[in-house]
């Protein structure tokens, strides 16, 4: 169990931890005719202001954390590699694009935490990875008096902390399996 030992305080102003590092991204495409292609990307991202909740759908009880020495900022790696179609000149197009991203220095809260009037609320804290992949597919109309889209993305979120769920990869609150939009105008 994490327990405090001892506390440190800082003047005012005074800037006791940084964090600072690269966010590549790189994309490539290649067309294999005048109306399709294929493309690929990475980007890494990081994350210095996190969100810490213990119900799906956001309570009063969501905790924001900036990075600190207790909390590293997130870190995603995202790849994706999709084909893209255009019919009709242009005025259709068709893509489907397959996705994985990993995700380190996770935060969660462990089993039972308390906090509700937690004042040390980073020792209900725990630290883990998580990733998640899926296809997503997306027709649209560009042209037209009447226009717009249909896109649907199947996907898995997990996540795996050690010290929640007894060690076992378990279901992100985040993870919407099927997620299906229709957008006309």
């Amino acid at each position: 169990d994490f327990q405090v030992v001892d506390t440190v305080h800082y003047s005012q102003g005074h800037i006791y931890h940084t964090y600072m590092g690269l966010e590549p991204r790189l994309s490539a495409s290649y067309l294999l005719d005048s109306t399709s292609s294929l493309k690929a990307s990475y980007s890494r991202t990081r994350q210095y202001l996190q969100l810490a909740s213990n119900s799906v759908g956001g309570s009063p009880l969501d905790v924001w954390f900036p990075a600190s020495s207790y909390v590293k900022p997130q870190i995603s790696d995202q790849v994706g590699v999709g084909y893209f179609r255009n019919f009709k000149e242009n005025t259709y197009e068709f893509s489907v694009e397959g996705f994985y991203k990993y995700m380190r220095n996770q935060i969660d809260f462990k089993d039972n935490a308390n906090l509700i009037l937690n004042n040390q609320i980073e020792t209900e804290l725990r630290f883990g990875k998580a990733h998640s992949y899926g296809l997503e597919f997306l027709i649209r109309k560009n042209s037209g008096k009447f226009n717009g889209w249909i896109s649907y993305t199947l996907s898995k979120a997990l996540r795996d902390f050690p010290e929640i769920n007894k060690g076992e990869e378990y279901v992100a609150s985040y993870d919407h399996p099927n997620n299906l939009a229709i957008v006309a105008s």
